[in-house]
């Protein structure tokens, strides 16, 4: 609720804001006010001085506090009209109506770790939406012959809509999308893995209402699925209590996390 509210704060403090130009009208109109006192008595306006620099920094905080609630609101709201998107696409799919908003796109798949639950899911749902599929593996293709990653991102988006990549370090599809010119869906990394937690967190809302507010239990490894959740808490405005063996921690770095 907090966060909401302090996106509508935001929004209406920090629209259409120019803040040099905000910070000198401020700063003009406070000096106008008590000109005659000011000229007459040099302490005096140093003391004045120091009170139109605190108001100043203490309007500046409010101000960058506004846009960073704004920023998270969006967060929420963006996150939650997925939901709401996918509980209408589900909803079709399982009522047997033909919806194919995908007629004509193309999402190339990537695997450099095999996967039957993921392939399966991305294909069969682009096939329900109207769209089709390319596999690619990095036995089948240049991906797997140390070819840098710049080079297959720029051809293989070319000709595609969309990518979907499921491979080990994070830093390989954060390259991938930096040279890419469509989306890229983070399919699974050793650090992450976004698709899973949303699936999950769409499965609470269906089951359980709204997650905001809720407190979560991760039981197990300190792992790419450990980290994501305790993103998406920090997103959507839940809690996430952590238990793991030892050595097997979180890595807080990596999780993102004080």
């Amino acid at each position: 609720g907090l966060l909401l509210v302090g996106y509508v704060v935001g929004t209406k403090l920090a629209d259409g804001v120019d803040f040099p130009e905000a910070t000198s009208a401020m700063r003009a109109a406070i000096e106008e006010f008590p000109q005659a006192t000011v000229q007459t008595n040099g302490e005096f306006r140093q003391e004045q001085e120091d009170q139109i620099n605190q108001i100043l920094f203490l309007v500046t905080l409010l101000l960058l506090i506004a846009i960073v609630f704004s920023f998270l609101g969006i967060a929420i709201t963006l996150a939650l009209a997925v939901f709401e998107r996918t509980r209408e696409i589900k909803k079709r799919f399982k009522n047997y109506e033909k919806y194919q908003p995908l007629i004509d796109r193309t999402l190339a798949m990537i695997f450099e770790k095999a996967s039957t639950r993921t392939r399966v899911s991305f294909e069969a749902g682009m096939y329900q939406l109207g769209g089709s599929v390319v596999n690619l593996t990095s036995q089948g293709s240049q991906l797997g012959r140390a070819e840098p990653i710049a080079d297959p991102a720029r051809v293989i988006s070319r000709v595609v809509d969309i990518v979907m990549i499921r491979t080990f370090a994070q830093k390989k599809i954060e390259g991938f999308a930096e040279h890419s010119r469509v989306p890229v869906i983070n399919g699974l990394t050793n650090e992450y893995h976004p698709c899973q937690i949303l699936a999950d967190v769409f499965t609470f809302i269906e089951h359980r209402g709204a997650i905001q507010g809720k407190v979560v239990a991760w039981v197990g490894d300190g792992n790419n699925m450990a980290n994501t959740w305790l993103q998406a808490a920090e997103i959507l405005g839940f809690t996430v209590h952590v238990s793991t063996p030892g050595g097997y921690e979180v890595d807080p770095a990596v999780a993102g996390i004080s």
